[in-house]
């Protein structure tokens, strides 16, 4: 095995630098593993789970809309354009498409088998035709070593805070009060960010509100 360094939890400009021993070779990884083949297995896997595995989940989600008519659940939110607020549908970070899948097949089950033989036909690639009528193939779903989107940059946050954060952005809850209480702890106020989507929006703001209750449990056990 070889020493490679991984850079993992970033504080400003900076990020902690850890050391690991990984495999050299793809013979020592089978080796290690017991059979040959290992590693390529591992590494399809992993490239499934971060780029093809997304792609997948909406090309199910789609077909169970066409299939049931049982469209997402939507919230109305305020958000501001041109300098005015106004309101929004969009859809519900709650309704996440496990929730979906589930609660659209609930309402006829033997729909399953359908959409499944549809989700065969789509992910092997298939041809259609545009609204004029020109031929489009669409290619295979396939895992792509080059998707820079496969390595996620951050930790998935927890959908606690995504829920918390929906309901200062809804109103529901004081976001000058937070950003008060946030100050006590030297964390920068949240503020929207202009032209981002609600989802984006509650991300940022989901991260915020975790940094700040890990600065509140860190000032407990001092």
């Amino acid at each position: 095995m070889k020493e490679q360094v991984f850079e993992m939890l970033s504080f400003q400009d900076k990020a902690f630098k850890v050391p690991t021993l990984v495999y050299e070779s793809e013979l020592e990884a089978d080796t290690a593993a017991g059979h040959k083949g290992a590693m390529l297995a591992e590494a399809n896997k992993n490239l499934a789970y971060r780029g093809s595995h997304p792609k997948g989940r909406r090309i199910i989600t789609e077909i169970v809309q066409e299939f049931t008519g049982i469209k997402f659940n939507m919230v109305t939110v305020e958000v501001e354009k041109d300098g005015k607020k106004v309101k929004e549908q969009v859809r519900d970070p709650k309704d996440t498409d496990a929730v979906y899948v589930k609660r659209a097949l609930a309402t006829n089950p033997a729909l399953f088998d359908s959409v499944q033989t549809e989700v065969y036909k789509r992910c092997r690639g298939y041809k259609t035709k545009d609204a004029e009528g020109k031929e489009l193939i669409i290619p295979a779903l396939a895992v792509d070593i080059k998707e820079s989107e496969r390595v996620p940059k951050v930790l998935k946050l927890a959908q606690k805070y995504k829920d918390i954060a929906l309901a200062f952005i809804k109103g529901e809850r004081s976001l000058s009060k937070f950003n008060a209480a946030a100050e006590k702890f030297a964390l920068p106020a949240w503020e929207p960010t202009k032209g981002a989507t609600l989802e984006q929006s509650v991300e940022s703001l989901g991260w915020a509100l975790k940094a700040f209750q890990d600065a509140q449990d860190a000032f407990k056990d001092m």
